[in-house]
């Protein structure tokens, strides 16, 4: 005998299970649909993130670039605590060498110059308010700046000791077939003949002593401890 009651019992729970599987492969989907559309918006806000960190290390590459161009001072003419202030610098000369002069007058008359120099590489100089400087192919900076890798082997150049150099006992060598091999040693950066506590053209290698706050200057020479 057919069974009504039970017909519709199983018919109703075919129905709920139907209308189950529906609802969970609808509410599936949405869930994929809104986990693709996190993943997106990830990608959008991690390759945004990667694109300003870029852009800020651009930034900030550039902007030191532009502030250590702007800490240089170029050729010209310069009156020191006008336009420049009083101080100690480095000079660095271009490849085809640099010229330094500094005057006690505008003028730039012969009996003005304080000092002056043709440096192929690198020389330190002290400048006072009222003083007149002109560079030619190199440029000025500040010689908290610059700084010299310690090493065993000097080349030509003008170090600071305690800062560039230690302080100690060097032999100096002329360079290979050079001409005019040449050693200075200075209590300043003046650039003065009465700043030079030694100096030398060298026929052969010979012994200095060096202490702090000295300078030494090589021209076509080289020192090693």
């Amino acid at each position: 005998k057919f069974n009504n009651k039970r017909y519709y019992i199983v018919l109703s729970l075919l129905i709920i299970i139907f209308i189950s599987v529906i609802i969970y492969k609808t509410s599936s989907n949405k869930n994929d649909i809104k986990s693709d559309i996190n993943v997106e918006q990830n990608y959008k806000d991690d390759y945004k993130d990667t694109k300003d960190k870029s852009k800020k290390d651009n930034l900030n590459e550039d902007s030191k670039a532009k502030k250590d161009s702007e800490k240089k001072i170029k050729d010209g003419k310069y009156e020191v605590g006008k336009d420049i202030k009083a101080g100690e610098y480095v000079f660095i000369g271009e490849d085809i060498g640099g010229y330094i002069e500094v005057n006690s007058k505008e003028n730039n008359e012969l009996e003005s110059i304080i000092t002056n120099d043709v440096v192929n590489t690198f020389i330190y100089i002290t400048l006072n308010d009222g003083e007149y400087l002109d560079i030619k192919n190199g440029y000025l900076i500040d010689e908290k700046d610059f700084t010299v890798e310690n090493k065993d082997e000097y080349r030509e150049g003008m170090y600071k000791v305690g800062k560039d150099i230690e302080k100690g006992q060097y032999n100096v060598y002329p360079e290979e077939d050079a001409y005019s091999p040449y050693v200075e040693i200075s209590k300043d950066s003046r650039g003065v003949s009465k700043s030079i506590i030694f100096n030398d053209v060298l026929d052969e290698n010979i012994t200095v002593n060096l202490e702090d706050g000295q300078y030494i200057k090589l021209r076509q020479t080289y020192i090693k401890k």
